[in-house]
C-alpha cells in the first residue's frame, strides 16, 4: 500500500465525519504542540484513517445500541489491530499504523494491549485524545452526544490516566483559542 487512504476506503457508519473531526482535532493539537508543519499534516491523516480497521467487522457489532458482550469487546478490540495490518506495510502510512494500533491506549496502561506511557508513539497519545474528544461530542446509539463543559471536565480528570497531560493541555489551549477567535468575529 503505497498511497494514503482516502474517505471512500473508510468507514460505514458515521466514520467519515468522526474521521475528520479527529483529523482536524490531531492537527491542531500537533500544530499548538509546536510540532512540524509536515508532521502535524501526517498526524492529521494517520486521525482520519484511526479507525479503519472496523471496516473488517460488522457493522452490527460498532452500531449495537447496548453495552457489548465480553466475548463483543473482545472483538471490537481486533479493530487496532486489524487497521495496524492494513496501514503498517507502507511507510508513507507510518503514522496511520501507529494511530490505528495505539488509539485506545491509555497513559497509565489500562488500555486495549497495555501500553503505557511514552511507549504509546506521539502519535498514539495525541489521536487518543482526538478520538475520545470527537466521540463524546457526537451522539452514538449506545449514549447521547455530551455538551463541551463536560467533555473538557472529563479530558482533564483523565490526566495522566487516561491521556499524556501535554497533549490534553494541548488540546484544551486550542479549544480556548479557537473560542476566543469565535468570540472576536460575532463581535465583528
Amino acid at each position: 500500500m503505497n498511497k494514503k487512504v482516502t474517505a471512500p476506503e473508510i468507514v460505514r457508519y458515521d466514520g467519515k465525519r468522526h474521521a475528520a473531526g479527529v483529523s482536524y482535532l490531531a492537527r491542531q493539537i500537533a500544530n499548538t504542540m509546536g510540532l512540524p508543519l509536515y508532521i502535524a499534516e501526517d498526524i492529521g491523516h494517520a486521525g482520519y484513517c484511526h479507525d479503519i480497521g472496523k471496516e473488517y467487522l460488522p457493522a452490527a457489532l460498532w452500531d449495537k445500541p447496548d453495552k457489548l458482550t465480553a466475548e463483543e469487546y473482545e472483538r471490537m478490540k481486533q479493530h487496532t489491530r486489524l487497521g495496524f495490518e492494513v496501514l503498517r506495510w507502507s511507510e508513507f502510512q507510518r503514522f496511520a499504523a501507529q494511530a490505528a494500533l495505539e488509539h485506545h491506549e491509555k497513559w497509565d496502561g489500562s488500555g486495549y494491549w497495555g501500553y503505557k506511557g511514552e511507549s504509546i508513539s506521539l502519535t498514539g497519545r495525541i489521536v487518543a485524545v482526538a478520538d475520545v474528544y470527537d466521540a463524546l461530542r457526537t451522539a452514538r446509539p449506545y449514549r447521547p452526544a455530551w455538551d463541551c463543559g463536560r467533555i473538557i471536565g472529563y479530558m482533564e480528570s483523565e490526566r495522566s490516566r487516561s491521556f499524556d497531560t501535554e497533549v490534553v493541555d494541548a488540546l484544551l489551549h486550542f479549544l480556548k483559542q479557537e473560542r476566543a477567535q469565535k468570540s472576536e468575529v460575532n463581535l465583528l
